[in-house]
């Protein structure tokens, strides 16, 4: 789903959520509005088309102090389990590496406690 038709999709969601009675109804009607909130919001444009940007879709060779390297693809919470070395946008790994550019570090905490991480390439596989 490209993100024109997500935010065309959360529209909808929102004006339906309006008029949901049920509590089971908004329920589920709420839980896919934030799904789709995650695409309509993911940062794009020319600078993610450029490669030297990490935006939704970039997959992030990463580093860590000690020289490990390991690979994170930023992806929609649907994907991950399908997508190899995905992270929800949405997980801390992937909100402190959007926006970065190769050389940068970010500093996170996630389930492995507080990690450094140097940005080593950003690509975007077609």
């Amino acid at each position: 789903m490209g993100a024109r038709l997500a935010r065309e999709r959360l529209a909808d969601l929102s004006a339906r959520l309006e008029r949901a009675s049920g509590a089971e109804e908004r329920a589920l009607l709420e839980v896919e509005r934030e799904r789709i909130a995650v695409v309509a919001t993911a940062p794009v444009g020319h600078a993610a088309a450029a490669g030297d940007v990490v935006a939704f879709g970039a997959e992030v060779s990463v580093r860590d102090p000690e020289g490990k390297e390991r690979v994170v693809i930023v992806a929609s919470a649907d994907e991950i389990g399908l997508v190899p070395h995905a992270a929800s946008a949405t997980s801390p790994i992937a909100r402190a590496l959007m926006g970065t550019h190769p050389g940068d570090v970010v500093e996170f905490s996630g389930p492995r406690g507080p990690e450094e991480l140097t940005v080593v390439d950003v690509r975007f596989p077609s």
